[in-house]
């Protein structure tokens, strides 16, 4: 059994918080299951932003700016992987960046790293935002299956049982294009009466895409260092403070002139390293189990089951690799507040 959090940040002046909401950020990430603490971004923060002016002047070779992520999930590995990969391009006129990822487990070692990856190009509920960050998304991990070479992208039919489907959905799936997969209707044809496809998804393993993000982003100068996020190190007077430092717990610090919070539900850290900061995050806790069947033993798909009166839903992926994913979520009663995530660590919902 494993249990896992939504990756999700947000942004203040002088420093950089990537949403995570779309892989996110690496747009992997959005989706609800895509991990299993759901951020509850009550209104969009501003101010979301690395100085454009950090990046001119100075010799590109010589002095490279250096930027610190902290976390190495899929919103930090993803964010080392295009910094590099723009400030090393032909095109670009300003300096080179080097980016240091900080985090304690390593690469994906927490709710990244157990996710489901799995992304539909349309959003099944209501359109507006979503759709297009779904739709951006789904574009974007093609890109990436290619660039990296992901062995483990691709397409994934999937299901929606009992409604739930946006008609924007429905109008653009292809009505019986798939049939049911067997392991789904085990009683028959017809038993299950009330399934929809939800038209284009995709799959990868989360855990091969951030490894490959991050190789990536190495070749071109990133680094990771192994430890505990404890606070910033800034210089200024008040409301004009820049970001020098990060402090790692042992009293290390790595000097940088630009920092990246990508620690998912754990960026509600970041409200005390920061002065008048608050992250309106909370999330809902959710439990996955990962089955083992041999290759190609059973068809690879997605099955989404709407919520019932007690808030519970149960979402079924199985890989082509034969892993059967299922991830469940018990209703609001598992709501967690953002004081809450301060005190938990990443052992207590990674197992």
């Amino acid at each position: 059994m494993a249990s896992g959090l939504w990756q999700a940040a947000v942004a203040s002046p002088k420093v950089h918080f990537p949403i995570g909401c779309s892989a996110g950020a690496a747009p992997v990430c959005r989706s609800r299951n895509q991990q299993f603490l759901l951020p509850g971004l009550r209104r969009r923060c501003r101010h979301a932003r690395i100085r454009a002016a950090a990046l001119h002047g100075g010799d590109a070779e010589a002095d490279p700016l250096t930027v610190v992520i902290c976390g190495a999930g899929i919103v930090g590995c993803a964010t080392a992987y295009y910094l590099t990969r723009l400030s090393n391009s032909p095109s670009h006129k300003g300096r080179r960046v080097r980016p240091v990822l900080v985090d304690r487990r390593g690469v994906a070692g927490a709710a990244s790293g157990i996710a489901a990856g799995f992304l539909p190009r349309r959003h099944m509920g209501n359109v507006g935002v979503d759709e297009h960050l779904h739709e951006q998304g789904y574009l974007q991990l093609q890109a990436l299956a290619s660039e990296l070479s992901l062995e483990s992208y691709a397409p994934l039919p999937g299901w929606c049982l009992g409604g739930g489907i946006s008609p924007a959905v429905r109008a653009a799936a292809t009505a019986g294009s798939e049939e049911l997969p067997p392991w789904l209707d085990r009683l028959g044809a017809g038993t299950v009466a009330t399934a929809e496809s939800v038209g284009e998804a995709a799959q990868v393993d989360p855990r091969e895409l951030m490894d490959k993000l991050f190789q990536a982003s190495q070749k071109l100068g990133a680094e990771l260092v192994l430890g505990r996020v404890e606070g910033v190190r800034a210089e200024g007077e008040s409301g004009q403070r820049k970001v020098t430092g990060v402090c790692l717990e042992g009293g290390q610090v790595l000097d940088c002139e630009a920092a990246v919070v990508a620690l998912g539900p754990w960026s509600v850290l970041a409200e005390d390293w920061f002065e008048d900061l608050r992250i309106p995050m909370r999330g809902t806790l959710g439990t996955a189990a990962v089955y083992h069947q041999p290759a190609d033993s059973l068809r690879p798909g997605v099955v989404m089951c709407s919520r019932d009166e007690q808030g519970r839903d149960l979402e079924v992926l199985v890989r082509n690799n034969g892993q059967v994913y299922c991830l469940g979520f018990q209703g609001g009663h598992k709501v967690v507040s953002a004081e809450s995530l301060k005190k938990l660590d990443a052992e207590d919902v990674v197992e």
